[in-house]
């Protein structure tokens, strides 16, 4: 019996051993003998022609291509998937920090396959750990940039496209961590203004490079670790500088700080009530503004004349000086040369006529009496923008700060030299209303609609008078009633959970005194109005004893509103202990939410 081994000896090669020469096809998945067998992967159906001799087996073909290269913190990169050949993959091996020891060897890689590697490379090398994949024409990139540096490259490769024939499917590249995390814009005394620190990614620094003031953004680096809220935050912060001469608005890491000097009492007014409208505080903002001292100009002199004296004609009544040590002779009689009289001395010339150069008007865009442009806030949140723009930056950050579909919307020449800074007051107005319709038409602009309260109706109408043309506008803002205003302001109150309690016990935390001090300052506009104070709790311990807990809390909160001059018969204290959760009970997140102190403004109690 003759025995037949097959075995790989390299990739590509197989040794066929046996006793005398013979002929054998091997197709299928396994090579065998009818003696003892040795299953190996089955190549293409290949013809063994001598015993002893190496031939070469083609690789399997893969139908469903695939290879990714991942870069571990340590600097090992990890190939895996297939390459088309030996050759390819001992070039892979000898990339730096290489394992291809998972990377397999199969026919049927995309045209383009060793371009992709090269560009997934060249993507690892400037990341601190990642991965790059390919799984036909489709690529995925995700992991951390080494440095800021290697983030602007590797976002400028990205924005360069991947190699021709393969899609970027999917990038999720990061800029390197950083804590604390910060950002600042800084307004100088010229109007510009630059912003420093830390932005999370290309499009963010887009968004800000175009939001209010088109901040420089030339100094800013990229880090990861941002806040959710960071972009949203920053452009109100550059909003709040146009009230501002100079000024700064920087965040720490944890709370922002607005501080800068108002060039009038008007724009301090103004941005104190952007800043009260927005409900910044209770967000840890800090506002800081001074109004800056009126200037004395220096006193206003003439200049002085300038004198010319006439010229001394010698006096020919002297006999000249002799030279010395010569005897003068005997001087001959002078007659005395008379003085002419003053009507006999020649006239003055008059000084030449200046002429004045013409006066040239400077060369001003034509203003379009038609030119449009319109935006409205439905009761439900929702803005349309319609009309004209004059450029696509501020359609964009229009979008951007309305979240606004922008297809209503077309760019035209035509608009007035003070469009922008009116648009923006007026879509800044309109978001602080609960509904209403911002207009440009004719030449005028005109704002309309309901605020949620009186003191967002008034920061509307201060921000609209310090505007330059804030006069000419036409305003009808309605304030809701009393008890309207009342209800909306602790409704949203309440949805912030700001009163806090020692833990199991219903003695107020000493950081709930600022909250309840806003809360009886709310409970003060509408004076006839009761209130439910509700306490609720999550879920750990005895229903009971969280029953006895709620009310116990709901109690300290109406005696603490007491010692802040709401008047008692008005308060109401009830307790649902965890009955009402609106959150899991399960984690530790869903019962922090669960422990609330909830306020309830009506106009009559219900019993």
């Amino acid at each position: 019996m003759i025995k037949l081994v097959v075995k790989w000896v390299t990739p590509g090669l197989i040794t066929v051993l046996g006793g005398a020469a013979l002929a054998a096809t091997i197709s299928g998945a396994n090579a065998a003998s009818d003696g003892d067998a040795r299953t190996i992967a089955a190549p293409a159906t290949l013809e063994l022609a001598q015993a002893g001799s190496i031939v070469t087996v083609q690789s399997p073909m893969i139908s469903d291509y695939w290879m990714s290269a991942t870069r571990q913190s340590g600097g090992v990169i990890v190939f895996d998937g297939y390459a088309p050949d030996d050759a390819t993959r001992k070039r892979l091996s000898e990339t730096e920090g290489a394992d291809t020891n998972f990377l397999k060897l199969g026919r049927g890689a995309p045209e383009n396959y060793q371009a992709a590697v090269d560009f997934g490379l060249a993507i690892l090398a400037r990341l601190s750990e990642g991965r790059f994949a390919l799984d036909g024409q489709n690529v995925t990139l995700a992991g951390v940039a080494r440095s800021s540096a290697d983030y602007t490259a590797l976002s400028e490769l990205i924005a360069a496209g991947s190699p021709q024939g393969l899609l970027l499917a999917r990038n999720e590249i990061q800029a390197p961590p950083a804590a604390p995390y910060l950002l600042s814009a800084t307004k100088t005394a010229d109007g510009s203004v630059a912003l420093t620190g830390m932005l999370p990614n290309v499009a963010a620094k887009a968004s800000l490079a175009v939001a209010e003031g088109n901040p420089s953004v030339a100094a800013v680096t990229y880090a990861s670790g941002e806040p959710d809220d960071l972009i949203v935050s920053a452009t109100t912060a550059l909003g709040l500088l146009k009230w501002l001469d100079t000024g700064t608005a920087a965040f720490n890491g944890t709370d922002w700080t607005v501080s800068g000097t108002a060039a009038t009492a008007a724009a301090k007014t103004a941005i104190e009530a952007a800043f009260t409208t927005r409900r910044l505080s209770a967000s840890g903002w800090t506002l800081n503004v001074d109004v800056a001292a009126a200037a004395n100009p220096p006193p206003k002199t003439k200049p002085a004349a300038t004198v010319t004296e006439p010229a001394v004609e010698p006096d020919t009544t002297k006999p000249l000086p002799l030279p010395a040590e010569t005897t003068p002779a005997e001087p001959k009689p002078v007659e005395p040369v008379a003085k002419p009289e003053p009507s006999e001395l020649t006239p003055p010339v008059a000084a030449p006529e200046v002429t004045k150069p013409p006066v040239t008007e400077p060369v001003t865009a034509k203003v379009d009496p038609a030119y449009t442009f319109a935006a409205s806030r439905g009761a439900g949140g929702a803005v349309t923008l319609s009309g004209q723009l004059p450029a696509d930056p501020a359609l964009r950050f229009f979008g951007v700060i309305t979240g606004a579909p922008t297809t209503g919307v077309t760019i035209a020449v035509g608009a007035p030299d003070d469009f922008i800074i009116n648009a923006e007051t007026g879509i800044r107005g309109l978001m602080e209303l609960e509904n209403g319709q911002l207009s440009f038409a004719t030449g005028k602009w005109s704002l309309s609609g309901k605020a949620q309260t009186n003191a967002a109706r008034d920061a509307v109408m201060a921000s609209v008078a310090a505007l330059p043309a804030g006069a000419s506008w036409t305003l009808n803002i309605s304030a809701p009633p009393p008890l309207d205003a009342c209800q909306a302001s602790v409704a949203e109150f309440s949805t912030r959970n700001a009163i806090l309690f020692q833990s199991g016990a219903a003695v107020l935390a000493p950081e709930s005194s600022a909250p309840l001090d806003e809360l009886a300052g709310y409970l003060a506009l509408c004076p006839a109005a009761d209130v439910d104070i509700e306490g609720h709790t999550d879920a750990d311990g005895d229903d009971q004893l969280n029953l006895a807990l709620s009310v116990a809390r709901a109690e300290a909160v109406i005696d603490a509103l007491i010692a802040r001059k709401i008047a008692p018969e008005r308060l109401y204290a009830v307790g649902y202990g965890e009955s009402q959760p609106i959150a899991d009970n399960d984690t530790s997140a869903g019962k922090r939410l669960n422990r609330r102190i909830v306020i309830k403004v009506l106009e009559h109690h219900v019993d």
